[in-house]
Order: C-alpha cells, then structure tokens, then sequence
C-alpha cells in the first residue's frame, strides 16, 4: 500500500510576493477555456503552455484539475524584488495531470529552459501529476531545472522513464514533499557543470520526498558532470537532503565530491542492491581523497541488502545519532556491513558516535574499518569511534512494519548527542529533545504524554450536547471520564468511554449528555492510563440558557503551507473570536473579533511569518467555544 508521510518542512525562507502581481487562471475542463481569452477564472486559457508565457515575475498561474495532453517550458524568471511566478495545481490531493505519453520527440516533460538555453530563476511548480513517454532509445525526464531559487513541491510521478527530477546546474532550489514510484534511473539528480556550463549546485535542499520502488539506479543521487577532468571543482556545497522516505531503492543515496552535506532524519528501508548512503570516486580517480566535511544525523538506514553506509573517498564525515537496523541481509560470513571504510579514508578527521546498530544475525562485528571488521567496543578500543554506540535492538513500534517510531523502553530513547539547529527537529516536526536529551534515529518520541488529543469539541442540540475528541496517538490508555460542572470548581462524573490501549493511529470518540439545565455548564475529561495515572483536558464552556449551536470545521488545507481556510458555520447572532494559538497556549493572532451573524465563514489564515509547527484554533461564540489543532508545513 502507498504510503504517503505528511511531514513538516523547517525550510529556508524563499521569496514569494503578492503586491501587484496577477492570477492567471487554466481549465482543460472547461468548455469556454482557449488560449486567445484573459486567462481570468471565468474566461481561462486552455493550456497550461499558454498561462507559463504570459506570467512575469510575482504572477500565479493557476491550474484547475484536468489531463493536459502537453509538455512544459518555463521560459520567465521571477526575481527577488516581485518575486516568483507560481505555477500551481488547483488541489494539492487531486493534481491536474501533465500527460506527455504520446509527446514524441521531448526529452523534458517540464523544462526550465530561457532564452538561448540561458538559467530560469524564482519559479515554483507545484501539486501536479507528470506522466512521461518510455523509449529505451532516449532518456526521458519528467522535470529538468536549471536555474537558482526555484521550487517543485507536491508532485507525483510515476513510472518516469529516467530521473524523475533532475537539477541540471543551480543553487539555493527547493525539491520538497514530491511522491516519485518507480522511476527509470534516479528519483531526484543534480550534476553540477551539466555538459562543462561552468554552472554549480550549492545549497539546494531536498526534502520530505517520499520514493518506492526503484530498481535500476539511486532514489537520491548528487554529483558533478565529470567530463573534462575537472569535475573537483564543480562538487557541490551545503547541500541538505533530510526528511526524505526511501523504500524498495536498488540504492537509497550516491554522492561525489559532495562537501558540507547534510543528510538527516531520512528513513532509507530495504536497499535491494547497494547502500544505504554511498560515498563515491569517479572511474578514472580511484586514488582521490577530498575533505568532505558532511554531517549525517538522526537517520534510520534498515534493511539494505549490503552495506549502510559505504564510503570510498569521503574525509570528515560526522556520523551521530543514527540506528542501523538489520542491513547486512545475507549470512554473517559475506562481506556486508552498517559501514564500510575504505583503507584510502583512514583518517582522524571523522567522528562516529552515539550510533546504535542491530543486525538480522546475533554478531557484533557490524563494521568494516579501513579493510578490517570490527565490534562496536572494538570500534572505540581501537579508533575511539563509539564511545556512547551500541549494539542493541531499538524496539520499534510495531515492529517489523515500517514505521521506525521507537517505544518509550527503546535503547533510542535519550541517548543521542544534543545538535544545534536545523538539526534539532526530527521527521514530523518534533522538536528535539522532548525528554532530557535526544533520541537516536528520525522520530523524537513524544514525552510526557501518553494520549494525545487532537481536539475536543462540543455540538448543542435542542435536547442534548454531543463531546467529541480525536486522539492521535494511546500509549496504555484505559479511557476517559467525562466530567460536568456549574462552577469549574465541583466537577460531577456523567460516564466513561474506553479507550484504545495502544495505538499509533487516529481514534475518534463521542459521549452524548441529555441531561441538560438551561444554564452555564462546562465540560472536561479525565484521561485515566492503565496504571491509574490520570490528567484533565481543556475545558469547555457553554451556555445552554440560548441553545446557541455553531460548528467549526477542520482547516483545509492540512498540512498548510503558508495558508490554510477556516470555515465556521454559525446558527445563532452572538459576538464572536477566532484566534490561533501555538503549541503552548499563546495567543498570537485574532482573525475575528465582533458580532458575527448566522450563516457560513471562510476565514484565511496567512502563517508566513510563524514557523513551522502545531497550532490551535478556538472559536468562540457567545459563552461556547471550540478547539481544533492544525500543521503548519515549509
């Protein structure tokens, strides 16, 4: 089954601009649409062709769900002052379709291409599905970009015929939250100084990708065009790959010449080929060596048919808070293993530590060190690598699924290094640490709380009050009490709905109160564990006197990225808020504050200047209130 993380992006800030710029609008579906019209909403261009060349710099092209039988070139620049031309699908879950099957002769499905073949700069395409022609005779290539500050997010392609995304030359680009199954070659590429045009790839990141099933080359794969020999000049520089989710890769990383890379909070699982992360010379330069200098923190590197990680040429590589997890898939005699060092890199400038390693046979000598093998003491005995490793079963969730989450009895549990930002979030957004100190591998569980409440809200009907509450996660939960007071202060229990025990999955709950008095009441609850330990939820407050009813619907959408759409269908006059909230209760922005009259809002939060993270909503009407909770995704 497709698995798909909805995860939340710390990105680097990149320019967008609304002032003065135009919204051009293209409907396939539409009967009226041609390319001779406005492009205006009511009166929309045809092709998606047609709204590229008419956007300049701040402009959005907006594209409505249908097939588009065409391929792309994005021939315009935005720049830094007006800001990006936006090209965006209409529904980031029902993607308009680029459909270039029976294109022949096209060799990039969407090409960043100016004039004279000159770089596109500060375009972001986003929330399309791609399908590409397959020809053993050409390599075919869903998206080609060359150019700096450029964005493609929300994409699905499938069955590319070669990369599925390849950055051809430039830096400072965003390739983020993109869905590639089974492309030809490599799922996400860039090759500095692409046929010797002098052009880098620097500070790129490339980021909560989720990529299955790949059998011929490597899902994420970096390095400079080597022709003319003088490719060591070309290898890229602070570069950031994390978030990612690779799954049933032939190879999970490749990289050359890559320096200050980062590489953190990836899952890469079952490698049917190569390795995990691979660190690699070129043909004709077995006896290079280059000072990396690159990080690799808080990844899971599981079931890789050889090795975890396999360096050739690389120096200074950190390695710290990692789990490697049962790679080395044949029998304990072959020549596999969590790492790998070639005698070309013995060198003091690495450092690996705070590492935890568990493999499929019961054998410590999990590394391979400059031609020898090793057991994680030895490591420390010998190289002073590992002094807080271990060798020890990390006790996943569930295992042996995939979702990598660690139990609270983990070994992973605060035994990682404290790092600085931007190394401080984990997979889905948890701030680190969450306990005393960092958890090993890509999830920082989540401490103290063993439910978590997504929200709790209540519905006033003519004869009764129905609670309702979410939970997204249950560690030994024996249920909730649901509990009623006057006053706040002398609470009555009304009944006790069961909980879930253990789970890692959404469970929705209701309790209906029918004994009502028209008056003032509030309601909480009492989450009581297994073990007696017990805590409150919010409180609701509601004033029966005027059977006031409203009801606050989920944000949409979410994930959001920078806005999200709050709908309150309200019944009753009354004055009314609605305010966000962050995580910790803090009020930070008021959307409405006045008397709203019965009927159905839309209400727009802009969250471009918060970070990513969770955040509340509570509407109030009158003396009743509603909470909901909602991510904030870059």
């Amino acid at each position: 089954m497709l698995r798909k993380i909805y995860l939340i992006s710390l990105a680097v800030v990149f320019l967008t601009a609304d002032i003065f710029s135009t919204k051009y609008y293209v409907d396939g579906a539409n009967p009226a649409a041609k390319d001779s019209n406005p492009g205006t909403e009511a009166l929309p261009f045809k092709t998606i062709q047609k709204g590229i060349n008419t956007a300049v710099a701040g402009d959005t092209v907006i594209v409505k769900y249908s097939t588009y039988f065409e391929n792309i070139v994005i021939k315009n620049s935005g720049n830094i002052t007006a800001g990006r031309i936006v090209i965006r699908g209409n529904d980031s879950i029902t993607r308009p379709v680029i459909d270039a099957r029976s294109i022949i002769g096209v060799t990039q499905v969407v090409f960043w291409f100016g004039p004279g073949g000159t770089p596109v700069d500060y375009v972001s395409f986003e929330n399309f599905e791609i399908l590409t022609r397959t020809d053993p005779t050409e390599n075919i290539f869903a998206v080609w970009i060359n150019g700096d500050y450029n964005v493609v997010k929300n994409c699905k392609i499938q069955q590319a015929d070669f990369t599925a995304i390849q950055l051809s030359s430039g830096s400072y680009n965003l390739i983020s939250n993109n869905e590639i199954i089974s492309p030809g070659w490599n799922a996400i590429s860039w090759e500095a100084n692409t046929d010797g045009n002098g052009r880098r790839c620097d500070y790129n990141i490339i980021e909560l990708n989720y990529i299955d099933n790949l059998n011929y080359h490597t899902a994420i794969n970096g390095f400079p065009y080597q022709s003319g020999g003088n490719w060591y000049l070309f290898g890229g520089e602070g570069n950031m790959v994390r978030f990612n989710r690779i799954t049933n890769s032939l190879e999970g990383m490749y990289f050359r010449v890559e320096k200050s890379l980062s590489i953190y909070g990836n899952i890469i699982d079952n490698i049917t080929g190569s390795a995990g992360i691979h660190f690699d010379h070129f043909p004709d330069s077995t006896n290079e060596l280059y000072l990396s200098n690159s990080k690799i923190y808080n990844n899971v590197i599981a079931n890789c048919k050889q090795d975890g990680i396999l360096n050739t040429n690389a120096l200074g590589l950190d390695i710290k808070n990692n789990i490697f997890f049962k790679n080395r898939l044949h029998t304990p005699t072959e020549d596999d293993y969590d790492l790998v060092f070639d005698p070309l890199v013995n060198s003091p400038t690495h450092q690996i530590d705070y590492n935890i390693y568990f493999g499929e046979y019961s054998v410590q000598d999990q590394v391979n060190l400059y031609g020898s093998a090793y057991t994680i003491p030895q490591m420390y005995s010998t190289f002073g690598f590992e002094e807080h490793g271990s060798f020890a079963d990390p006790l996943f969730v569930n295992e042996p699924s995939d979702s990598f989450n660690i139990q609270p009895t983990s070994p992973a549990r605060d035994n990682g290094v404290a790092l600085d930002t931007p190394y401080n979030v984990d997979i889905v957004g948890t701030f680190r640490p969450q306990n005393l100190l960092f958890d090993i591998g890509a999830y920082e569980l989540i401490y103290p709380l063993p439910v978590e409440l997504n929200n709790f809200s209540a519905k006033v009907f003519p004869d009764s009050v129905i609670l309702s509450w979410t939970t997204v996660t249950e560690i030994n939960n024996y249920g909730f009490e649901i509990q009623r007071s006057e006053d706040k202060n002398n609470w009555g229990i009304l009944g006790f709905v069961a909980g879930n025990g253990n789970s890692n999955s959404i469970k929705n709950y209701s309790f209906t109160d029918k004994n009502l008095e028209r008056k003032t009441v509030f309601y909480r609850l009492k989450q009581i564990d297994n073990d007696g330990a017990f805590e409150y939820s919010s409180i609701i407050e509601l004033d029966l006197g005027i059977n006031e009813s409203f009801e606050l619907l989920q944000n949409y959408p979410n994930p959001f990225n920078p806005t999200t759409e709050i709908k309150v269908k309200n019944n009753v006059e009354s004055f009314s808020r609605l305010k966000i909230f962050d995580v910790l209760g803090r009020e930070i922005e008021t959307l409405l504050s006045g008397n709203l009259k019965p009927g159905v809002y839309n209400f727009e939060w802009n969250a471009k200047n918060f970070p990513s993270g969770v955040y509340l909503y509570r509407f109030e009407s009158g003396r009743n209130s509603s909470i909901k909770k909602m991510i904030l995704l870059r």
